[in-house]
């Protein structure tokens, strides 16, 4: 109802560009992230590899998922390590996480229901092998593209993702991950995968930050101002 009165939009994710009542009045923000002195994650010992799941861990969020495939994972390699970091916004999600981490002791949680600081996630990711980037198919946010990757792809962080989404091509063009095959887990092969190269120094990884987005909101007001 409001619309016709909004003089610009900004969307946080590109999906939101076909919605009928904005037309060309939209600038794109994506959540990017902030660009750090020295990024150094990387993998450690892979027959002890710790993977990390990060921000919001909930149901509708894939953190089944995510977990189903760290599970896989683990029958490869008994000494890996899962840790969820963030937060539990959901009685379900909550009742779910609480029980899984009571059930395996190699998965731990920091945070629950009420967070934590953003310092204890950046803390996570740098002291991770690997990020977990998996979703449930939901219509809601198949076209969004998850915070985490910017995150993770900052600290330098290789991921395990799925086929078929909209960020996997990405995140494949940049060597930041390699897709995650259930079948596939359970055998030496992903080991191996596992020891691919990441992050290459050949591969331009600028448009991972906010100074961008930046640039780009300052343009955005300083037009904005002057048409007034």
């Amino acid at each position: 109802m409001s619309a016709p009165f909004v003089r610009h939009f900004i969307l946080a994710e590109n999906s939101y560009t076909s919605l009928p009542f904005i037309g060309h009045r939209w600038t794109l923000l994506q959540n990017k992230a902030l660009p750090l002195p020295a990024p150094a994650a990387g993998k450690g010992d892979l027959n002890a590899p710790v993977f990390l799941v990060s921000g919001t861990l909930s149901l509708t969020y894939g953190i089944r998922e995510a977990i189903d495939a760290f599970l896989k994972i683990h029958e490869t390699i008994p000494g890996s390590q899962l840790h969820l970091c963030g937060k539990v916004p959901d009685k379900k999600s909550i009742q779910y996480v609480t029980k899984t981490t009571s059930n395996h002791p190699s998965i731990t949680l920091t945070g629950g229901a009420d967070g934590v600081p953003y310092e204890a996630i950046q803390s996570a990711i740098a002291q991770a092998d690997f990020g977990l980037v998996f979703y449930r198919d939901n219509p809601a946010i198949n076209e969004c593209f998850p915070t985490r990757i910017w995150e993770y792809m900052s600290y330098r962080l290789p991921m395990i993702i799925q086929e078929e989404r909209m960020w996997t091509n990405y995140c494949l063009e940049k060597k930041a991950a390699v897709i995650f095959k259930s079948g596939q887990a359970s055998t030496g092969d992903f080991l191996s995968i596992l020891d691919s190269t990441f992050y290459p120094a050949t591969i331009d990884y600028s448009d991972i930050y906010w100074t961008a987005e930046e640039h780009k909101l300052t343009e955005l007001v300083n037009t904005l101002t002057l048409d007034r």
